[in-house]
């Protein structure tokens, strides 16, 4: 084997080398080897080991296991190596070299994980730096002031890491950078046990990760104790309810989703009690929150709900924006499927929680508000209708639309969405559901646009319904006044424009918060109707959960 080929194979064999000798148990580690032979680490008081004695099978083993010598060989010394060990010298009598080399082998150099200090003393000259690299016999070191060394000096240096003592002895100094930044020493007066410096350095590591995370604690010093008392009655509360579902799936009578979902529906009465008046509780305690302190109380929340509320897949959904927003289509889509979905008893438990809350149910309202006021339209008309949402999503209203009528005037349905995956899932679902005097136009269009004024293809005053369901709830009141003006330019006088907004007495504000991190803007009935141009006559209602607003916004003919 070429000497490139040997060193880019010792490249790929960093790993602790180790040997078998013939039956002998354990395996043991090798400290050195050449064509020659090479010296291994055992125990003390291990008496097998004694000069001559002839070892009739030895199999040398690399990082990943493989063999790459078999021989036969004698044990020609025996001296100190650690504390704990000694090392013993075998010579080869025969070998077999397989994927290794005929020569000495560089052992390999390590970089600590953690800061390992280093102190170099010549004479009255006293340096002071850090361990770049190391092995077992010598170590590259950065020093932090200069000193006047050439190679062959020899010096005392100590190496340590916080209070552990790695090296104390004697080196000589192998090589030197020019600006005495850095050198090279060859331990003199014993190896380096490697395996101490490897559990120092995961040790340090480990401490470092417990005095981070004791600092993080502390930072929770600011959350009430009332507060702390809450979310910690409320994890033992999931912790016991967990146990239970567990213990019963695994006595494996649930023999189908049917089962399943008869077993939780005689539950569900009491755990979703419970756990409502936790959030009750909740929001009797976050507005009186501090601001500087509110983000310290969302993550300390988190920290301990977080495990259980992502059993459920649409709270999972909520807390990873796939799509990069809230409310995005995937998750809205999951508001009319299967709420009893999950990894398992409990995941389907708290999937169904999640649907059962009231933004939940006021959304699947207000698909059902929309859809009767769409059809109510279109049986008045003559001529059939136009019609435009923006921020359209996923579209349900217009999917039932489709789906649940047959269409004997035509209809015209615009989706504007930002969301161009929104729009492409929406053409997949109604592409099964062509009919007579329906057609869908799909519009990818970026609302920002609006808002600094830039125009679109949509002819104004050419809908007869126009409505922006959700989109609110994420804007600001000079915003939402500029959607509502894009809808009202883009009616038909004498059409309607609807526009949505979630409650402020929406019951799970701050759970969605803390919980999901899903922040949005609530507004009351007065505050919503606020956002309406005051020369068209408007009229505000709300679902039966109280928790979605709707206005209603007829465009007044005086402004033809």
């Amino acid at each position: 084997m070429v000497e490139t080929e040997k060193r880019q194979y010792l490249r790929k064999t960093r790993e602790n080398t180790y040997c078998v000798l013939d039956d002998y148990e354990p395996q043991f580690e090798v400290v050195e080897i050449s064509a020659h032979g090479f010296s291994f680490a055992c125990a003390h008081d291990d008496a097998r080991f004694k000069e001559n004695v002839r070892l009739g099978d030895i199999s040398v083993l690399n990082g990943e296991s493989q063999e790459i010598i078999h021989a036969t060989g004698v044990v020609r010394h025996r001296s100190g190596f650690d504390a704990l060990r000694d090392r013993i010298g075998v010579s080869f009598e025969s070998k077999r070299l397989d994927n290794t080399i005929t020569g000495r082998v560089r052992l390999p150099r390590r970089r600590p994980s953690i800061e390992l200090a280093a102190h170099v003393t010549a004479g009255d000259r006293v340096a002071g730096g850090t361990v770049v690299d190391y092995n077992i016999r010598s170590a590259r070191l950065a020093l932090s002031t200069s000193i006047e060394l050439s190679a062959g000096d020899r010096v005392d240096v100590y190496l340590g890491a916080a209070h552990r003592r790695l090296y104390d002895g004697s080196a000589t100094v192998v090589r030197t950078r020019d600006d005495a930044s850095e050198i090279v020493v060859e331990f003199a007066d014993n190896l380096l046990e490697l395996r101490t410096v490897s559990l120092t350095e995961k040790a340090m590591y480990a401490r470092e990760i417990i005095d981070q995370k004791r600092r993080n604690l502390d930072s929770f010093s600011v959350v009430s104790a009332e507060y702390k008392a809450l979310v910690s009655d409320w994890r033992m509360f999931f912790e016991v309810v967990e146990d239970v579902l567990h213990r019963e799936e695994a006595k494996g009578y649930l023999l189908s989703a049917s089962d399943e979902r008869q077993f939780l529906e005689e539950i569900i009465p009491d755990v979703f009690a419970r756990t409502r008046e936790f959030i009750a509780e909740l929001n009797r305690l976050a507005p009186d929150i501090p601001a500087e302190h509110l983000m310290l109380h969302k993550q300390f929340f988190r920290r301990r709900l977080e495990p259980f509320l992502r059993r459920s897949p649409l709270a999972c959904s909520i807390m990873d924006k796939i799509h990069g927003y809230h409310g995005d289509y995937e998750t809205v889509k999951q508001f009319f499927s299967d709420p009893y979905i999950g990894p398992d008893l409990f995941g389907k438990l708290m999937n169904r929680f999640i649907t059962s809350l009231e933004p939940v149910t006021a959304h699947v309202n207000r698909i059902a508000y929309l859809y009767n006021e769409i059809c109510s339209a279109y049986r008045r008309s003559v001529d059939g209708i136009r019609i435009l949402s923006l921020g359209s999503g996923p579209a349900e209203e217009i999917l039932r639309l489709v789906e649940a009528n047959d269409f004997d005037k035509p209809i015209h349905v615009a989706l504007v969405d930002v969301d161009a995956h929104a729009l492409a899932d929406f053409y997949e679902r109604i592409q099964y559901h062509q009919k007579p005097n329906v057609s869908i136009e799909l519009v990818n269009f970026n609302v920002i646009n609006i808002l600094v004024g830039k125009k679109t293809d949509l002819e104004p005053q050419s809908f007869d319904i126009t409505y922006c369901a959700g989109m609110f709830d994420y804007f600001k009141d000079r915003f939402c006044r500029k959607f509502i003006e894009f809808l009202a330019d883009l009616t038909k006088d004498g059409g309607s424009f609807y526009y949505t907004n979630v409650h402020s007495r929406n019951f799970a504000r701050y759970f969605m918060d803390y919980g999901g991190g899903w922040e949005i803007y609530h507004r009351d009935e007065q505050e919503t109707l606020a956002l309406a141009p005051p020369e068209h006559p408007c009229e505000v209602l709300t679902d039966e959960t109280g928790t979605n607003i709707y206005v209603k916004g007829t465009r007044s003919v005086v402004n033809n």
